[in-house]
């Protein structure tokens, strides 16, 4: 249960503002350089100045969060992400951000488990339906609501679920988007860090928290890997876990 833990990110993001972040870091830029560039690069599209409670600074500090302060665990995680970057298509992009998110925040994390599941079982997703889980996992209070729908509206935002008619109701997007390589890899290694245990193989490959994608890792790609170790449990299941001091 996560009751009473800190939500961290409460802020609709957009995906030019996480590449924004993420480009900021690769080119080695400081803490204080990348607020400043994010503080302006927001001017024009979100309330608020710099001053603390403002809306511009909560996004300028969940975005800080994820890609410039990252967990001391983490550091190398998000250093493998910055080497791919160049290389990543839009979509890879897309699926890069997802998994530090992912792995930075857990309430992130459960939101995209939560959406996954309930669309793996029916067409359609439900706001009312989705807050109402989150509120039994995080607490009853109305921050988790908020927080659940700017996440919900990123993700369409990202084109990774679809706005339906109705308001407040939502679809999966037509074709997962398929990863294969270092993509892929790195998207198994955020949720390792945000599962934070072994997982049987089938099951991280087509985890709900994974949707919007298709990874085509397969056990043989991961055998080998200086990244993850697979592990036998019983007679016929093979888990994958992340090597101790992976990152």
């Amino acid at each position: 249960m996560n009751r009473g833990r800190r939500i961290g990110l409460d802020r609709r993001l957009e995906l030019g503002w996480l590449d924004a972040v993420a480009a900021q870091v690769a080119a080695g830029a400081d803490e204080k350089t990348v607020r400043d560039r994010l503080f302006d690069l927001l001017r024009d599209q979100v309330g608020g100045e710099r001053k603390p409670g403002t809306a511009r600074h909560k996004t300028v500090g969940v975005l800080v969060g994820a890609w410039v302060l990252t967990p001391k665990r983490l550091t190398a995680f998000r250093g493998r992400a910055i080497d791919i970057l160049p290389s990543l298509s839009p979509g890879e992009r897309l699926a890069m951000h997802w998994s530090v998110l992912m792995a930075v925040y857990p309430f992130f994390g459960d939101v995209a488990c939560h959406v996954g599941r309930t669309l793996s079982l029916q067409s359609n997703l439900t706001l009312a339906h989705l807050t109402g889980r989150m509120r039994r996992e995080w607490g009853d209070r109305s921050t988790v609501d908020r927080a659940a729908q700017r996440i919900v509206r990123s993700m369409v935002d990202w084109e990774a679920l679809r706005d339906t008619g109705t308001r407040g109701v939502y679809r999966a997007i037509r074709e997962p988007i398929a990863l294969s390589g270092d993509a892929s890899q790195l998207l198994l290694e955020g949720l390792l860090h945000y599962a934070q245990r072994p997982l049987p193989i089938d099951d991280a490959l087509r985890h709900p928290g994974l949707f919007p994608f298709d990874l085509t890792l397969r056990p043989y790609d991961l055998r080998g890997s200086s990244l993850f170790e697979m592990q036998r449990l019983g007679l016929d299941i093979d888990m994958v876990a992340l090597r101790p001091r992976a990152g």
